[in-house]
């Protein structure tokens, strides 16, 4: 279990905001960080994050609808390249899933990485708990 998992499952914190910039969620199955940040997320409150758009690579809509993990490589400043798994969900199944978790989803923003303004590299994603 990680430390972010353990914190949420057995604080009695609570919070007005959680954000997640390529982090925790996009990076384990939803179904983990989405219950643990639900309970402890106040009522009406944004929870935002950012993960790598699932069309960055092609610019087209991948071939599965399934909501499941892909392989991917994290290139590190020093040229070290390790694989990692990410969740790679569009804007549908991310409502879904959210919705799913307790969560409203408010607001979805794409934006384009400047050397290749045609495909899509990020998607900004801002639900409220219901």
């Amino acid at each position: 279990m990680s430390r972010w998992s353990s914190f949420l499952r057995h604080s009695g914190g609570r919070f007005d905001a959680v954000y997640s910039i390529f982090g925790a969620i996009g990076l384990t199955d939803p179904a983990v960080p989405l219950p643990a940040v639900a309970r402890r997320l106040n009522p009406h409150r944004p929870l935002v994050f950012s993960v790598p758009h699932p069309h960055r690579r092609t610019g087209t809509i991948p071939t599965t609808r399934a909501a499941r993990p892909r392989a991917d490589v994290l290139a590190l400043p020093d040229g070290a390249r390790h694989p990692l798994v990410r969740w790679e969900l569009d804007v549908a199944q991310w409502s879904t899933v959210l919705a799913r978790n307790g969560f409203r989803l408010s607001q979805a923003q794409e934006f384009t990485d400047p050397r290749r303004p045609r495909s899509p590299a990020t998607l900004l994603i801002t639900a409220r708990r219901v």
